[in-house]
């Protein structure tokens, strides 16, 4: 130890090396027992005794050595630390180092990092059962956060949501279509679609009078003979915007004897109307049940002009809807002459 010259006798051998010095720089390991050499031995960070080096062990946490007793596996890592740089984990039971260490928003357990998530909304710690999960972004949040869509049942962020303003339903955006007339926001389900892939309000929709359903204005049109409004699957594609059904009527394709009951009243609604003796020809029902288009021959009272006239009839109202015309019935089609 101090390198001088000295009689063997006065020497004192070390138990750990052999290593020979004067007694003031031997100790005792309070572990084995065994006289050492001052530079061989080591206080515990523990006990704070002095202890053998080789036989105390370093923290892998803070370097601090001590007794191997003292000593304990993180079950995590497979660092060996002091007993008192761990923790048992409330989670799983299992060791793990203290620095590591996490603690539920949602229970307050403690536990090895590893052993939780973050909320993706607020970046807190929590337990994965503890958390509820985003059916749409598959993230995992607070409890509480995610509303659930009224439509699908899945929940989601209530960023991913938004409100009906037909029917104030709450659901996932992928599920909305705007209105074209208004901009309003609306289940597609809800909406009145076009045949051009728009959608209107339930309120915003027009009526289609031979048919009595509602219909996105867009696929409206207005008959050129009655000037009622009905859905464009229902004109003629000649190029004039007119009834079909009435127009075959009046071109005599078609011989429908619907509501017979009904004829005699409209015959002589029409014959007021005309100023002419009138009987109607025939007459074909609405898919809606409520009107009737109708085909009379009409004659002056002196019996020497014949036409044809056509209309459109309201069952419930017992009236005309929109317009009269009146016209000659060719060879091949029936000519507009009047429109009443």
């Amino acid at each position: 130890m101090s390198g001088s010259q000295v009689l063997k006798h006065l020497l004192v051998k070390s138990e750990a090396s052999d290593r020979v010095a004067l007694p003031e720089f031997i100790g005792t390991c309070a572990v084995s027992g065994k006289r050492a050499l001052r530079d061989e031995l080591e206080q515990s960070a523990v006990t704070q005794q002095t202890v053998l080096k080789s036989i105390l062990k370093s923290s892998g946490l803070s370097a601090k050595r001590a007794e191997p007793q003292f000593f304990a596996k993180c079950e995590f890592t497979g660092l060996q630390a002091l007993e008192d740089e761990l923790s048992t984990s409330q989670v799983s039971g299992k060791k793990y180092r203290k620095d590591k260490q996490q603690r539920s928003t949602v229970t307050g357990k403690t536990g090895y990092v590893d052993e939780f998530v973050l909320c993706a909304a607020t970046q807190l710690p929590l337990l994965d059962e503890e958390t509820e999960r985003c059916d749409v972004t598959n993230k995992r949040f607070l409890p509480g956060l995610l509303v659930r869509c009224e439509v699908t049942g899945k929940k989601a962020l209530p960023s991913l949501l938004e409100k009906s303003a037909a029917t104030g339903k709450v659901a996932l955006k992928t599920l909305f279509v705007s209105s074209s007339i208004s901009g309003a926001r609306l289940l597609e389900d809800e909406s009145i679609p076009s045949a051009t892939g728009k959608h209107c309000l339930l309120k915003e929709a027009k009526l289609c009078v031979w048919s009595g359903m509602k219909c996105h204005p867009d696929d409206l049109r207005t008959c050129q003979l009655t000037h009622v409004t009905a859905h464009f699957e229902f004109m003629t594609t000649n190029g004039q915007i007119r009834l079909e059904p009435l127009v075959n009527l009046l071109n005599g394709l078609r011989r429908k004897t619907d509501k017979q009951e009904l004829w005699p009243t409209i015959a002589a609604n029409v014959s007021q109307i005309l100023d002419a003796r009138s009987q109607v020809e025939a007459a074909v029902l609405s898919p809606g049940g409520e009107h009737l288009a109708v085909c009379l021959e009409t004659r002056n009272w002196l019996g020497l002009k014949t036409r044809r006239a056509g209309l459109l009839y309201a069952i419930r109202d017992h009236e005309v809807v929109g317009t009269i015309v009146t016209g000659k019935r060719g060879t091949e089609v029936w000519g507009l002459e009047k429109i009443i």
